[in-house]
C-alpha cells in the first residue's frame, strides 16, 4: 500500500506565512512494495469552499518543486491542500494539509517600530533589555488569531503568560536594509479563551545593535532595539481586526541588564518584572516610544531561530584556582550554561565560557580576541536558575567564579542551532572514524546558526563563503538545509555588488573589504545553489542566481584579460591554512574555470542553450590558460602540491592525455607524504580524487592517519569538533596564532561527503537523488560502514559489512528512486535467493571483476564472495 506523507510548501509543513506567488508543493511516498515510481498526480488547493487550484491529473513522477498556478492567493488566509497520486501497479493515495499566506502589506502599515527608550551613552554592560506588550481586548467568536513579529535585534514573543517560541534568536540575521524577516504564530486558543490578552516581547540589541564581528564593533545597523508586530484576529462573522504596535504599548525595563551575542549576558535576578506578560504591576512600565527601525521590506522568516538541540551534564567539575570552578561539558558546542545556585542575595556570580584549557587547567581564552564571552547574574537571594537569553558561545569548558561547589546546585550545557536534528547518519567499525563524523556533525551544529559561520567563539562569528561553499554537500548528506541554504543565499544575494562582485562574507555589511571577495570564496554564490541543486532538485535557485553568476564570471574576466586571474584578486586568501602553499593565482584561476563549468551546467538545466555553449567554451579557453601557465606537457605541474592536482583533475582543467600523468604525480606525493597538504579549498576534493583514480587505499590512508596534520590528530588531542587549522595544538608547539585558532570550525570537516558517497557507498547520480549510485569503497580497517541520508524522496540507506572473505551490502531504495549497484563481489544472492529469481532486479554485470545491478525501491540484502586482492592497509584493489 502507498501512503502519502511529509506534505511541504515552500520546504516547511503547515507554514502560517507563505509570500510567494506560485508557492512550491512537495510531498513523500512510502510503500510495502519493491519497483514503486509515481504515475501521476493531481493538487487541489481550496480557500474555505472555494478551489483556487485544481491541477488536475498531471503525468509526472515529481514530487516536489510543483508550482502553484491557480488564481491570486488571498492574503492573510488559511489554506487546504490536497495531493492525490498514483503509482504503478494501480495503486493510489491522498494525504491533505494546510498553509497560510502572508499578512496583506497594508496590515502592517499601521504598524510602528517601538522601544523603551535606554540612555545614550551605553556600555556592555549597561544595556538594559525592554519588555514590551499590550492588552489587546478578545473579539466575540475568535476564529483565527495569529501573531506577526520582528525586531530590530531580537525578541522573544511572549502571549498571556506563555511563551511561543523555543528561540530567543529571533527574527534572525540579514542586512536589515534591504529585508527583515518576521515570525508567524498561532495564538487562537488565547484570544478564544480569554476577554483579553497580554501580548509582548523582550528585547535585545542582537546582530542590530549589538556587537558583530572583530574589532568590537556594533551598531552596524541601529543603536536600539526595536519591536514591530500585528495581531490579526478573524471573527466567525467574516470580520477581521488588526492590532499593531504604537505608542498604545507600555514597555519596562526588567532583569536584563545587558545582552551582547559576543561579550555576554548580565542579569540581576532580583528586578524580574514577575508575570509580567499577564499584566502584572511589577516594575515602572511607561509609555513606549516610536522609533526609526529597520528599513527593509518585511518577508516571512524562511528558517525557524536558533534553539536548544541538546543539553549536556557536567562531565566533572574542578578547582584549579581557589574561587574557580571549571565545569568540563565533554563536548565543545555553542549555546549556553544553566545554572542553578542558592547564595545571598547581591550574590555576583560570573560564567566565562572556553573551548580548550591551558596546562595549568584554567580555562584558555586568548583565542577568543575581543569576544569576552562572559555572562553575569547578580542573585535574588532564592534558589534562582540563571539560563541567558539573548547570547551564545562556543565552549566546552565553563568557568564559575562566586560561587562555592555547595551553593552550585546544577550546572548544565545547553547546545543551540539551526539546525534541529542532523538526519544523516555514518557509522563505522572505526572509533576513530566514527569520532570525526561526530566532530563534523558538531561543528555544522555549532556554526550553522542564523548563518553558516567561521566559528561560534571569538568576536567574528561571520557567514564565510569560502568555508560554506566546500562544506555544503557535506552538509546535506548531515541534515536537511534546503531552507537554511535558501535564507543565506538570500544573503549573499543582498551584497552583490553593481560591478558583479560576490563577498567573502554575507552578510556582508560588517566588514566592507569583504564585499568583493576572493576567488574560492565568492563562488559560493554560483556552487551553493548547484549543491541544492544536487541535492533538492530545486532549479528555482538556479533561475535567482544564474544572473549573479554570469556577473561574477565577467567581473572575473574583467580581471584576467589571458584568463589567469593573475592580479586584483582582493582579499585573496587562497587555500586558506595549508601545510604546503600553492600559487594564488593557480588556485584563482581554477576557481574561475570552475564558475564558468558551473554556469554551462546551470544553462543546461535552465534550458538555455546558446548560453551552456559559451560557458563551455569559455571553461575550455581558461583551462587553456590554466595549462600554459601552471601544466606542463605531460601532465605534471610545477606547483607540485596536492591543491595544484587535486583542483587541476576535479575542475576538468587538463586534456585527456595528461590525466594520468598529474593523478600519478598527485599519488606520489600522497605516498611520500603520509599526509595531507591541502586547506579549505582543496580538502573536500582530495579524497574523493584518489578515490575517482583507482587509489581509495591512499584516501584511507589519510583518513586513518594520527599523525600532525591529520583529522586523526585532532581526535587523538581530545577534538569533538573539527579545528580550524591542521596545526591548532600540537604536543611540541602547544597553541598556534591566538588570533586565528578555533577549535569548533567546520570547513575541514568537508571530508564528509566522502565518507557518506565513497566510504558507504551512498552517492547521488541525479539531480534530487532521483537515482544513486551505490558502489562502496571495502576497507578491512573499518570493517563496515553504514549512511543513511534523508532526500526530499524518503530514507536511502546503505551498509556493508565484512567477515573474512564475505560481504553483507544492505540498501534502502525510496520510492521514486532507482540506484546501480556496483559491489566486489561473486556469487551475490538477494535475501539468500539467487539474483536471476528475484523479480524487479536487473544484472547488468557479472564477472571477475564485480557485480553490477539495477534496482527499484524497496530494501535488499546482498551477500557474495569478495573478488580482488587486499592491499597493504586493507583496502580492496
Amino acid at each position: 500500500m502507498t501512503v502519502v506523507t511529509d506534505l511541504r510548501v515552500e520546504n516547511r509543513p503547515e507554514p502560517l506565512a507563505i509570500a510567494e506567488e506560485h508557492p512550491r508543493f512537495a510531498w513523500r511516498l512510502t510503500s510495502g512494495r519493491r519497483g514503486v515510481t509515481q504515475r501521476s498526480y493531481r493538487i487541489v488547493v481550496r480557500h474555505r469552499d472555494d478551489d483556487l487550484w485544481d491541477s488536475g491529473e498531471v503525468l509526472s513522477p515529481s514530487t516536489s518543486g510543483i508550482e502553484y498556478e491557480g488564481s491570486a492567493l488571498p492574503p492573510g488566509a488559511a489554506l487546504t491542500w490536497t495531493v492525490a497520486v498514483s503509482v504503478n501497479g494501480d495503486d493510489a493515495a491522498s494525504a491533505e494539509a494546510v498553509f497560510e499566506t502572508a499578512p496583506d502589506p497594508a496590515w502592517w502599515a499601521a504598524a510602528e517600530w517601538v522601544t523603551v527608550r535606554r540612555t545614550q551613552d551605553q556600555h556592555d554592560d549597561h544595556r538594559p533589555a525592554p519588555h514590551v506588550r499590550r492588552r489587546i481586548p478578545s473579539p466575540a467568536g475568535v476564529r483565527r488569531a495569529r501573531l506577526h513579529m520582528t525586531a530590530g535585534g531580537l525578541f522573544e514573543p511572549w502571549v498571556a503568560g506563555r511563551r511561543l517560541d523555543r528561540s530567543s534568536l529571533l527574527p534572525g540575521w540579514t542586512d536589515y536594509r534591504l529585508r527583515v524577516p518576521f515570525h508567524s504564530y498561532d495564538v487562537t486558543e488565547a484570544f478564544a479563551s480569554a476577554e483579553s490578552v497580554t501580548v509582548g516581547a523582550v528585547l535585545a540589541d542582537g546582530w542590530y545593535a549589538g556587537g558583530v564581528g572583530p574589532f568590537h564593533k556594533r551598531s552596524f545597523w541601529g543603536k536600539h532595539p526595536v519591536l514591530r508586530a500585528i495581531v490579526v484576529i478573524e471573527r466567525m462573522d467574516g470580520g477581521r481586526e488588526v492590532h499593531a504596535t504604537d505608542t498604545t504599548w507600555e514597555g519596562a525595563f526588567g532583569a536584563i541588564l545587558a545582552a551582547d551575542l559576543l561579550q555576554g549576558e548580565v542579569v540581576d535576578a532580583r528586578r524580574s518584572l514577575g508575570n509580567w506578560s499577564t499584566g502584572e504591576e511589577r516594575g515602572g512600565w511607561r509609555a513606549v516610544t516610536v522609533e526609526a527601525g529597520p528599513e527593509g521590506r518585511l518577508v516571512p522568516a524562511l528558517i525557524d531561530g536558533a534553539a536548544a538541540v541538546a543539553e549536556f551534564p557536567a562531565a566533572s567539575i574542578t578547582e584549579p584556582v581557589a574561587g574557580s570552578l571549571v565545569v568540563d561539558f565533554g563536548q565543545n558546542f555553542a549555546g549556553h550554561v544553566r545554572l542553578t545556585a542558592s547564595a545571598r542575595a547581591g550574590t555576583i556570580v560570573r560564567v566565562r565560557h572556553a573551548e580548550v584549557l591551558a596546562p595549568d587547567g584554567t580555562i584558555y581564552t586568548e583565542n577568543l580576541r575581543g569576544a569576552r564571552a562572559t555572562d553575569t547574574v547578580v542573585l535574588s537571594g532564592a534558589t534562582d536558575v540563571f539560563e541567558p537569553s539573548f547570547t551564545y558561545h562556543g565552549f566546552r569548558y565553563a568557568e564559575i567564579t562566586g560561587l562555592s561547589r555547595a551553593e552550585l546546585r546544577e550546572v548544565t550545557g545547553v547546545a543551540v542551532s539551526s539546525i534541529p536534528r542532523m538526519t544523516g547518519i555514518f557509522r563505522t567499525g572505526s572509533a576513530l572514524v566514527d569520532q570525526l563524523q561526530h566532530n563534523i556533525q558538531w561543528s555544522m551544529f555549532s556554526n550553522f546558526i542564523e548563518v553558516p559561520t567561521d566559528c561560534p567563539s571569538r568576536d567574528e562569528r561571520t557567514g564565510w563563503t569560502g568555508d560554506a561553499q566546500i562544506f555544503a554537500p557535506t552538509a546535506a548528506f548531515n541534515a536537511d538545509v534546503s531552507a537554511f541554504y535558501t535564507k543565506w543565499m538570500d544573503d549573499i544575494g543582498d551584497t552583490r555588488m553593481p560591478n558583479g562582485a560576490l563577498p567573502d562574507i554575507a552578510p556582508a555589511v560588517v566588514m566592507d573589504w569583504a564585499r568583493e571577495g576572493s576567488s574560492g570564496y565568492a563562488e559560493a554564490g554560483i556552487i551553493v545553489p548547484w549543491v541544492m541543486y544536487e541535492a533538492y532538485g530545486d532549479v528555482r535557485i538556479l533561475e535567482r542566481f544564474f544572473e549573479a553568476g554570469e556577473a561574477w564570471v565577467a567581473y572575473v574576466a574583467d580581471r584576467s584579460p589571458d584568463l589567469v586571474w593573475r592580479e586584483r584578486r582582493n582579499t585573496d586568501y587562497g587555500d586558506w591554512l595549508a601545510p604546503v602553499e600553492s600559487p594564488k593565482d593557480l588556485t584563482a584561476t581554477a576557481y574561475f574555470a570552475r564558475s564558468a563549468q558551473l554556469l554551462s551546467w546551470y544553462a543546461r538545466v535552465l534550458g538555455r542553450p546558446e548560453a551552456e555553449t559559451r560557458y563551455r567554451e569559455l571553461h575550455a579557453r581558461i583551462a587553456a590558460a590554466f595549462r600554459a601557465d601552471f601544466v606542463t606537457a605531460d601532465g605534471t605541474m610545477p606547483a607540485g602540491t596536492q591543491t595544484a592536482y587535486t583542483l587541476a583533475l576535479r575542475f576538468d582543467l587538463l586534456l585527456p592525455e595528461q590525466r594520468d600523468a598529474a593523478a600519478a604525480a598527485l599519488a606520489r606525493d600522497v605516498e611520500e607524504r603520509g599526509h595531507i597538504t591541502t586547506g579549505f579549498l582543496a580538502v573536500a576534493q582530495l579524497l574523493p580524487l584518489l578515490t575517482e583514480i583507482g587509489r581509495s587505499d591512499l584516501a584511507y590512508r589519510l583518513l586513518l592517519n594520527e599523525e600532525y596534520p591529520s583529522w586523526g590528530h585532532h581526535i587523538r588531542n581530545g577534538a569533538t569538533t573539527i579545528w580550524e587549522r591542521w596545526d591548532g595544538w600540537r604536543p611540541e608547539t602547544g597553541f598556534q596564532d591566538p588570533l586565528m585558532n578555533s577549535f569548533n570550525h567546520f570547513a575541514l570537516g568537508s571530508i564528509g561527503e566522502w565518507l557518506y558517497a565513497d566510504v558507504a557507498g551512498l552517492r547521488s547520480a541525479s539531480a534530487g537523488l532521483e537515482r544513486l549510485r551505490v558502489a562502496p569503497q571495502l576497507n578491512r580497517t573499518l570493517g563496515s560502514a553504514e549512511a543513511v541520508r534523508e532526500s526530499i524522496h524518503g530514507r536511502i540507506r546503505t551498509a556493508w559489512a565484512l567477515d573474512g572473505e564475505r560481504v553483507v551490502l544492505e540498501v534502502e531504495v525510496p520510492v521514486n528512486v532507482s540506484a546501480a549497484v556496483l559491489l566486489p563481489a561473486a556469487g551475490v544472492t538477494e535475501s539468500g535467493a539467487p539474483l536471476q529469481d528475484v523479480p524487479g532486479i536487473r544484472v547488468l554485470r557479472a564477472d571477475a571483476e564485480a557485480t553490477e545491478l539495477e534496482i527499484g525501491s524497496g530494501t535488499y540484502r546482498f551477500e557474495g564472495t569478495v573478488i580482488g586482492s587486499w592491499i597493504a592497509d586493507g583496502t580492496l584493489r
